[in-house]
């Protein structure tokens, strides 16, 4: 996943819309030829090496069929120093700053990531005349930009089931500004850095809500370990019709997994009802849709039902006490493995991160006072790199 070329944007865009609107319908729903989109922003501001993370809200599947997720980032950094030889002879020195960016999520395949290197001189210094801050062997750089809205752009077409749910969607950013000075060993060097970094992510979508005139309910509902039951109704039932119970585990691409005859009562009515048998394979979570077919053959399609499974997935990250005030204790879902732990405040910035080798749980101190809020923990299993994310309170 590398950031594409500025100009590039546009393009890619409009070659996404051109082959998502030609692709057959079974592909992706019955997809109309116009695509929705709903748009998160965010921004970021700090001094040009913090660590942040930030959500967005996950893609409701009852709006829609989710076909691609675009994400933009323009990053702006400003960069001032002051250079000066301490050498005792005259020397020339030359100063590159490098900036990084590294943007992941667990649904990114590898992180978005951006590297860019300024240089400044060379700068001939006179030899130290033991006065810092001015003379012929200091200079001085106002603040410049590094960047300037510089964009980072990716889109994720196809494995987009990770920004599918009804929760959010953590992102972490980690930034790097780094300043190396060539020419010599011997000299002070002080510079300043900002950053700021605007955050875009669009959901593109189209409609698979189209429901049938005679489709008047439909529930999917977890019965116990094994079952999901599935129960709809309809009005205004003809002999001949049919309905194909579908059965996704993205929410994207769907498969058949059962017909139902229509059964016309006496004023008309249907009432049916399918229990779908959970498989090993099924896990986190699970989407349904029904399939009506007339006899003439007309197709329709209702809107999508999402049931939560939670077993099968990934172990899950507990906290306790919670709320807490000095400490918290850790359970890594029964799972032993190396840790990285780090603690986010509500707007992203990174308070503290701790490391946890060969254990199941953790003890964790505060390293300072944490006001009162809400802040996000992040545990990354060092072995597998998988993420577990969950919530605590500062009373």
């Amino acid at each position: 996943m590398n950031p594409l070329k500025p100009g590039f944007n546009g393009l890619r865009l409009l070659i996404l819309y051109i082959i998502l609107s030609q692709m057959p319908a079974p592909s992706f729903g019955q997809c109309t030829s116009t695509l929705n989109t709903e748009t998160f922003q965010t921004v970021l501001g700090g001094t040009g090496n913090n660590s942040w993370g930030f959500a967005f809200p996950q893609f409701n599947p009852t709006l829609g069929t989710l076909v691609a997720v675009d994400i933009k980032v323009h990053i702006s950094v400003n960069y001032a120093f002051q250079l000066e030889n301490q050498a005792g002879v005259p020397t020339s020195y030359g100063l590159s700053v490098e900036r990084r960016d590294s943007i992941s999520n667990s649904a990114f395949v590898s992180p978005i990531t951006h590297a860019q290197t300024s240089s400044f001189g060379p700068f001939s210094l006179a030899a130290s005349d033991g006065t810092p801050g001015s003379g012929p062997d200091y200079t001085s750089q106002p603040t410049t930009a590094l960047l300037s809205a510089y964009p980072i752009h990716d889109s994720i077409v196809g494995s987009v089931a990770g920004f599918i749910g009804l929760g959010y969607s953590i992102f972490y950013c980690n930034p790097s500004t780094i300043s190396t000075v060539s020419g010599g060993t011997n000299y002070s060097l002080s510079d300043n850095v900002s950053d700021t970094m605007h955050f875009t992510m669009t959901y593109y979508y189209c409609n698979t809500s189209i429901l049938a005139s005679s489709l008047t309910d439909f529930s999917a509902t977890r019965e116990n370990a094994g079952t999901v039951q599935l129960l709809w109704q309809t009005v205004n039932e003809q002999t001949g019709n049919s309905y194909q119970v579908e059965e996704s585990a993205d929410g994207n691409l769907f498969h058949e997994v059962a017909t139902e005859n229509a059964e016309v009562g006496a004023d008309q009515t249907g009432h049916y009802q399918y229990q779908y048998g959970l498989e090993g394979s099924d896990h986190g979570n699970i989407y349904f849709r029904l399939r009506e077919t007339s006899r003439q053959g007309t197709v329709h399609y209702s809107e999508i039902r999402m049931v939560e499974l939670g077993e099968g997935t990934a172990a899950t990250l507990s906290v306790y006490p919670n709320p807490s005030s000095q400490f918290i204790n850790l359970l890594f879902g029964g799972h032993r493995s190396n840790w990285q732990v780090e603690i986010y405040a509500a707007h992203g910035a990174l308070v503290q991160r701790n490391y946890v080798a060969g254990a199941s749980r953790a003890f964790i101190t505060f390293k300072q006072k944490l006001a009162a809020g809400v802040y996000f923990i992040r545990a990354l299993d060092e072995q597998t790199r998988q993420n577990q994310v969950t919530t605590f309170v500062v009373e």
